[in-house]
């Protein structure tokens, strides 16, 4: 950005930081104009800048802002160089408000996403990082809370996929360290859980993170029945009758919308087999099936060693067992067609990798087509350590996919500071927020009607180009079945860009920081043709 962009005015004593809009080029001579040498000064940001990162364990304290959502590296960059700059690229647009007040709404939140305008204070540098004292109170306005999930279409069937962060209702497994520790915690956990399923409304719930055995399945059941004063709900039981600490996904569906075809599926091995599953359900209202595989793939905490060692390329640890349990997944689509006699499955859960890591490279190879990428691309279902993405996916082999009528995260929980959780009671509320560290995702389906999802969704992977991510940030992701060469030309037709695919194959990184505003072309050759997308770099 030119200087003549961006005034820096000394007023008496203050100091006026001033910019036109939010882009990559602004961000970076945002940068560079708070320089150390305004340390001690005071600044005015008329840019409305982002809450990134909340409270943690009271609702008071500093947060962390930023010109903009930060988006984890590996949700829209792919692994390796790209991805670790990102991380430098991410610490240098975070600015510390500093405060022992608390900036919450009336809902005792302050939630990610949250901006604020015209923030001022004295600014200070210290070890490379930069924070803000407030001379003036700021207030935080935007991202409110919803009372339901977006809009998903015109669906005939809604699933509802969640991590509900380790549900045990058997007591004599509380105090593990797992779940609740008590009585009064589980009771906690319970209303907050539920009120979340109620507020979901879904004909099938797919869930991860439910303790083994029976109690917490029928629990939640029973809980879904009396919130909704029916007895409309019961689950697919699964021959797991030991109750543990260990988790397992769970199946919960509306009686008088589906019904279960044949038994549960079980694809995963191992002690954590009960973590990839699947069952078929039939429409009632007109016989059509779809079949549900729930995934919950390894954690990224923990501490790994050899292949499961952080390789350094954004990923983190266990990512060669996450490959692994997504090759199951992929592998066992063919039996799971076979065994219930329908080609639509539908792949969710939490998947603990973010959209351009290899697990989920392994499910778009293998034709399952990202649904979350099509409906919301930039949105997410997680925040950690203010950096925002998907864990949590919703993936369709291509005959669904043409069912599916919308696909989006509830922002009930990833927003919110984890102080609200049910583990406290100091400013616990019954409501759904922050019952679990993940947000529900919701896709809709119209199952029987072939016309419902987006056209480029309908496509053969071979034969459609998709472009992830904002321009504004100095790049995009592009996804095709083959990519060998790449080109960008204005809308004139001048070639402004080309290069060849070091490593063809489906993705490929292209660079838009040198680039002038305005529209463009991409041409992407596969070797046999040429496949072609437009974006706007504002």
């Amino acid at each position: 950005m030119k200087k003549s962009l961006l005034r820096l005015t000394v007023l008496w004593c203050n100091f006026s930081v001033c910019m036109s809009a939010f882009s990559q080029t602004e961000i970076k001579s945002f940068i560079d104009d708070l320089s150390p040498s305004l340390s001690g000064k005071e600044v005015i940001f008329t840019l409305p800048l982002t809450v990134t990162q909340t409270y943690y364990s009271k609702p008071s304290g500093d947060i962390i802002l930023s010109p903009g959502l930060l988006y984890s590296p590996t949700e829209v960059a792919l692994p390796g160089s790209e991805a670790i700059s990102m991380i430098s690229w991410n610490a240098q647009r975070k600015l510390t408000l500093k405060s022992s007040s608390s900036y919450v709404d009336a809902n005792g939140t302050l939630r990610t996403g949250s901006k604020v305008t015209g923030l001022r204070g004295i600014l200070t540098y210290s070890n490379g990082t930069y924070s803000l004292s407030p001379t003036v109170q700021p207030i935080f306005e935007g991202n409110e809370r919803t009372v339901s999930p977006g809009d998903v279409g015109s669906y005939n069937l809604k699933v509802a996929s969640f991590n509900i962060e380790y549900y045990i209702a058997s007591s004599t497994q509380w105090g593990k360290g797992y779940g609740a520790d008590n009585q009064e915690a589980f009771n906690r956990q319970r209303s907050k859980v539920l009120a979340a399923l109620k507020g979901l409304d879904a004909d099938i719930y797919a869930l991860c993170e439910v303790g083994e055995g029976n109690a917490s399945v029928s629990d939640l059941v029973n809980g879904l029945n009396e919130v909704t004063s029916s007895s409309n709900y019961a689950y697919v039981t699964d021959n797991n009758n030991e109750e543990t600490t260990y988790t397992k996904n769970v199946f919960i569906y509306n009686k008088t919308k589906v019904a279960p075809y044949r038994d549960i599926y079980i694809y995963g091995s191992g002690s954590l087999k009960l973590r990839q599953v699947a069952q078929a359900f039939d429409l009632k209202s007109n016989g059509e099936r779809v079949i549900i595989a729930v995934n919950h793939l390894k954690a990224k905490s923990g501490s790994g060693s050899g292949n499961n060692a952080d390789q350094g390329d954004g990923q983190g640890i266990y990512n060669y067992d996450r490959v692994i349990e997504a090759n199951l997944v992929v592998n066992a689509l063919n039996t799971l067609t076979s065994y219930y006699n329908d080609p639509d499955v539908l792949v969710v859960g939490d998947m603990n990798a973010y959209s351009m890591e290899d697990p989920i490279k392994v499910y778009a190879n293998n034709g399952l087509v990202n649904e979350l990428q099509l409906f919301s691309p930039k949105d997410y279902s997680y925040v950690y350590r203010g950096n925002v993405g998907y864990l949590d996916h919703s993936q369709a082999t291509s005959s669904l996919s043409k069912q599916v009528t919308g696909a989006r995260p509830w922002h009930i929980n990833a927003d919110e500071p984890t102080y609200l959780e049910y583990t406290s009671s100091t400013y616990y509320s019954a409501d759904p927020y922050r019952c679990s560290d993940h947000d529900p995702i919701v896709t809709g389906l119209s199952l029987g009607n072939n016309g419902t999802g987006i056209e480029n969704a309908t496509q053969e992977a071979a034969d459609k180009l998709q472009i992830f991510g904002d321009p504004s940030n100095g790049y995009l992701t592009l996804s095709a079945g083959q990519i060998d060469r790449v080109e960008i030309l204005t809308i004139s037709g001048q070639m402004v860009f080309s290069s060849a695919n070091a490593t063809p194959g489906e993705y490929f990184l292209l660079p838009t920081a040198s680039l002038q505003k305005g529209f463009y072309l991409i041409r992407v050759f596969n070797g046999k043709r040429a496949l072609t997308n437009k974006f706007f770099l504002p």
